[in-house]
């Protein structure tokens, strides 16, 4: 098990395909066992990125929420 420090940028890739994306998503497989930190504004920064990516986000009543390729959401993968 190793840990690692990811920045928004980082984090971006893991939603959304771009250069670096499959090694993000290896080392945020679960089933790698790494412990994964990150900072407390990531949260909003990494879903402002990706809604200035337009990678897609769906209105709602109470704003919107972001989905990504995998069908889940940042919240559900990333709660405050």
């Amino acid at each position: 098990m190793a840990s690692y420090f990811l920045d928004s940028s980082a984090l971006v890739k893991r939603y959304a395909a771009e250069t670096g994306s499959a090694w993000v998503e290896s080392l945020t497989d679960p089933r790698a066992g790494n412990r994964i930190y990150v900072a407390a504004i990531a949260h909003v920064e990494v879903v402002a990125a990706i809604a200035r990516k337009n990678i897609g986000f769906v209105a709602g009543l109470a704003g919107f929420r972001v989905q990504f390729k995998s069908g889940d959401s940042f919240e559900q993968r990333w709660p405050q």
